[in-house]
């Protein structure tokens, strides 16, 4: 290739996790052309309800993007960014990040990336109880620990009700004990 030509390829050792844990995600970009690039930004690069955890601190995150603040790119030269991130909920994704760069004659240049689909699983420890509430049990991995008495106190609200109620009903559902003092 005469000019610029930047190919990049999503990296992640494992494609399969748990809620909370947190993993690599890389992309490496070759520069296959005789000419210099300049790295422009990754667009949908981070997934939703992804939290990053570790970057390089020369580039920014600009909510799913990265923004590469235009990094130069040699003729035949490999630059890899690694992130470490961590999903807060369950869920199969899919990546679809497009590359932006600048050839050696200024002109927008993309890349769609292939995809790239990751699965989390919700991680539920044994031996617990449900709240009713899906996103409460899943702060609480999985529930309230059998055995535990829960002490809700505050001034009454809508959303206090609301996780009395579902823990109720979710207790007489399972033929779990409950008890609700006002």
């Amino acid at each position: 290739f005469e000019h610029a030509n930047v190919q990049a390829n999503l990296v992640t050792p494992i494609k399969e996790m748990k809620v909370g844990e947190s993993f690599c995600l890389s992309v490496e970009f070759v520069n296959a052309g005789r000419e210099p690039a300049l790295l422009m930004k990754v667009d949908d690069f981070i997934p939703r309800d992804f939290v990053v955890v570790k970057k390089p601190e020369i580039y920014r995150i600009e909510e799913t993007t990265l923004n590469m603040k235009g990094k130069q790119i040699a003729p035949l030269k490999l630059v890899e960014v690694k992130l470490t991130l961590q999903p807060s909920k369950k869920g199969e994704y899919q990546l679809n990040p497009k590359v932006h760069y600048l050839d050696e004659l200024g002109q927008n240049k993309s890349l769609q990336l292939k995809t790239l689909e990751i699965n989390v699983e919700e991680l539920i420890m044994e031996d617990r109880i449900s709240t009713g509430t899906e996103e409460l049990d899943s702060l609480l991995l999985g529930g309230i620990p059998n055995g535990c008495a829960v002490v809700l106190s505050g001034s009454q609200s809508d959303e206090r009700d609301f996780i009395i109620n579902n823990f109720l009903k979710a207790g007489t559902e399972k033929e779990t004990v409950t008890l609700y003092i006002a």
